[in-house]
């Protein structure tokens, strides 16, 4: 981390040894943008990073909107005026939240204690479909010739941090999403390594993602209930699965979603308890509502299994083990929501925040590695970049 402030300008080149640690809160992170606070999404899962644009924005909701937003807005000073904004050229991305459409911008880039000039960052000046409030990106994954040179490229290419690798570590109480960023280094996470997916369905581009070959649920008893990842498949077999920290959820394929009813089944019937019946005429412990959200009474929620996702080749995989208290989101009312979705079988999974919450993890797209180290209580967290 920086002790002191570095002022780089489009000439310099400066080596830093240390890397930049920094504080995430709720999934957000802290840029400065000509001076302006601007909080951005932590997302691992896409390389597009910019800021909600004030002007475009206040346009559609009212003067002094941009105060209600999580992220906040960028306005272009007057020493950096952007006029011809509206007409340069736009970049359009959809997320589950909705689509964007952004330009580039080239301002003064504050990250920790280092100020960049002339950096290049993204300003969306139009958004739809959104179901909840914008808000702006950081993207960690692998550039691509289509886009624009990515936040890490630059720093990389300022000498900022000395390689395209990161690390990830989440720390708090049940459903937290805050802990440390650390740029450049993922000596935060040492642990066991997998090499990434090297290949790329259509919907996942390319980014972060590890050869899944098997899901496994552990029950309240200890026994263990094996599934394959991809329906059909023989021994050795495995498919892609994305590592999103912008995912909300992990997923599980349809077929699982329905073994963890049945495990949780049997391990009620084991204490003689009685099962309520569900809409759809068969017994259901967990159910999605009308939202889409999962759900499961806060009584059972005892029977919940352990989801363990098998990722690499053959018998020798490394085991994510994603407890109950990782992906349980909150209860009341006598309900618990939990952070899993229902995926239709063959589709695409993604592992998002339960999984962080379980597990410190680097990324290493230079020689595309991720490594993974369990979170264990009491474990402390680096101290924090200013």
């Amino acid at each position: 981390m920086y002790s002191t402030l570095v002022l780089l300008t489009p000439l310099s080149r400066v080596v830093v040894a240390e890397a930049l640690v920094l504080p995430v809160v709720e999934e957000f992170i802290s840029l400065g943008l000509d001076g302006q606070k601007n909080d951005l999404l932590v997302d691992t899962g896409t390389a597009r990073s910019f800021a909600i644009h004030g002007p475009s924005y206040e346009r559609l909701n009212g003067e002094g909107s941009c105060g209600k937003l999580r992220s906040g807005c960028y306005f272009c000073p007057r020493e950096n005026p952007c006029e011809d904004i509206l007409q340069r050229k736009r970049w359009r991305v959809a997320f589950g939240s909705g689509e964007y459409e952004y330009v580039e911008h080239t301002l003064t880039l504050t990250i920790g204690a280092a100020v960049i000039k002339d950096f290049t960052f993204g300003l969306a000046i139009k958004h739809s479909g959104v179901r909840c409030e914008p808000h702006g990106y950081l993207g960690l994954s692998f550039g691509r010739r289509s886009l624009p040179e990515t936040v890490l490229e630059q720093l990389k290419r300022r000498g900022i941090i000395a390689d395209l690798v990161y690390a990830i570590h989440i720390k708090g109480p049940m459903g937290s999403t805050s802990g440390v960023l650390s740029l450049g280094d993922a000596q935060l996470v040492g642990g066991e390594s997998v090499k990434m997916d090297p290949r790329r369905p259509p919907e996942l581009h390319r980014k972060p993602a590890v050869p899944l070959s098997m899901i496994q649920l552990v029950d309240i008893q200890g026994v263990l209930h094996l599934h394959a990842a991809v329906e059909g498949a023989t021994a050795g077999d495995s498919t892609p699965m994305l590592v999103d920290s912008g995912l909300g959820v992990i997923d599980v394929p349809a077929s699982v979603f329905d073994l963890i009813n049945l495990v949780m089944i049997d391990s009620l019937t084991q204490e003689g308890s009685k099962i309520s019946v569900g809409d759809r005429g068969h017994k259901e412990i967990i159910w999605e509502d009308n939202c889409g959200w999962v759900v499961v009474r806060d009584k059972h929620a005892k029977y919940l299994p352990d989801i363990v996702y098998c990722i690499g080749e053959g018998p020798d995989c490394i085991q994510l083990r994603i407890q109950p208290k990782h992906y349980i989101q909150n209860c009341n009312r006598g309900y618990c929501f939990l952070a899993v979705a229902r995926i239709p079988n063959r589709r695409a999974l993604g592992l998002g925040q339960p999984l962080f919450r379980a597990y410190a993890i680097g990324f290493d797209l230079s020689r595309e590695r991720f490594s993974f180290t369990a979170i264990e209580p009491g474990v402390e967290l680096p101290a924090e970049g200013n």
